[in-house]
């Protein structure tokens, strides 16, 4: 679930080329924790998005892939 998500998020591409799906599960599983230690999303936040997702679980996360890889993007401009 957590690969694909990454990949229907577009951030796959980030990624090197030949990255494994496991790899890609645990680069997202490591990205929603940075984003949680960073106080970037909550527990709350995370779950919410995950249970609004209005066709699946693999929805909500794509979402808050995106969330926090947008939120890591603004804190990273504004100390730049």
């Amino acid at each position: 679930m957590l690969a694909e998500a990454l990949r229907k998020s577009g951030l796959r591409q980030k990624l090197p080329h030949r990255t494994t799906r496991q790899d890609c599960a645990n680069a997202v599983e490591a990205l929603l924790v940075y984003g949680y230690l960073n106080k970037l999303v909550s527990l709350e936040d995370a779950v919410e998005q995950i249970a609004i997702a209005p066709n699946s679980p693999i929805d909500g996360l794509v979402q808050l892939i995106k969330m926090v890889a947008k939120k890591i993007e603004e804190r990273k401009s504004n100390t730049e």
